[in-house]
């Protein structure tokens, strides 16, 4: 079970760490935070992957989450947001916010691990 942030990094650096390229990951959560899935959402390049919001909202939908943690690698291993991260997880919670799922955290994985939660980047 994934019921503390510690596993939850653990999990899904075991998933993303020796990616040569970029993936977009969601681990999909119930009411009650209980995992129902973990899926690779997109696949990008060294430095890029693109994301489209009607996508992640369907899946999101379509396993009947309500919430979502969104995680992804930088092969550079630099875990630190960009500009284009930071915008695109705002587009993504306010489009899954329209439809109640909430967004608990994204993670950007490199040499070390990002949390766009413990630096507020997740407020309006």
């Amino acid at each position: 079970m994934l019921d503390r942030p510690e596993l939850i990094e653990a999990f899904l650096l075991s998933k993303l760490a020796a990616r040569k390229y970029e993936v977009f990951a969601l681990v999909l959560l119930s009411k009650r935070n209980r995992l129902i899935e973990y899926v690779e959402a997109a696949r990008g390049t060294l430095d890029i992957t693109t994301i489209y919001s009607r996508e992640i909202v369907r899946i999101a939908l379509s396993r009947n989450a309500s919430g979502v943690i969104f995680a992804h690698n930088h092969p550079s291993n630099d875990s630190s947001p960009s500009d284009a991260d930071v915008n695109m997880t705002r587009r993504l919670r306010d489009a899954l916010g329209h439809v109640d799922i909430r967004v608990i955290d994204h993670l950007v994985f490199g040499k070390t691990v990002t949390s766009f939660a413990m630096r507020g980047l997740l407020r309006t």
